[in-house]
């Protein structure tokens, strides 16, 4: 089983595969506006515990250009690898973009700490 909720909250069966578009928003929520992937671009789907940083996340994926789909949304892709090993429970997600724009590095929090919730 999986499900993401309009406020992206997420709820994963324990080691289930598992993968969502992301669409990747520049714009407003009024006046959306599609980020495009450049080729240097990373994508990072990290899940943590509870008062856990983002840097120290128990599970960090990344995601590139490559990983889009027909509609240039990015593919967030989890196996069965990723949850096999975890307790059922709530946890947290957070999905950053790492840009390379004019040789500065710039990150930017595209999720902050919603719901991710391993069920049995």
């Amino acid at each position: 089983m999986f499900s993401v909720s309009v406020e992206n909250d997420i709820v994963i069966t324990r080691g289930d595969n598992a993968s969502f578009a992301l669409y990747i928003n520049q714009g407003t929520p009024a006046e959306p506006e599609r980020y495009e992937l450049r080729d240097d671009d990373e994508v990072c789907f990290a899940v943590m515990e509870k008062n856990q940083v983002f840097e120290e996340a128990m599970l960090s994926k990344f995601f590139y250009k490559a990983d889009q789909n027909t509609d240039e949304d990015l593919r967030i892709t989890l196996t069965y690898l990723d949850t096999q090993n975890m307790l059922p429970g709530k946890y947290l997600y957070t999905i950053k973009l790492k840009s390379n724009i004019n040789e500065e590095i710039r990150i930017q929090t595209l999720i902050s700490n919603r719901s991710f919730c391993v069920v049995d």
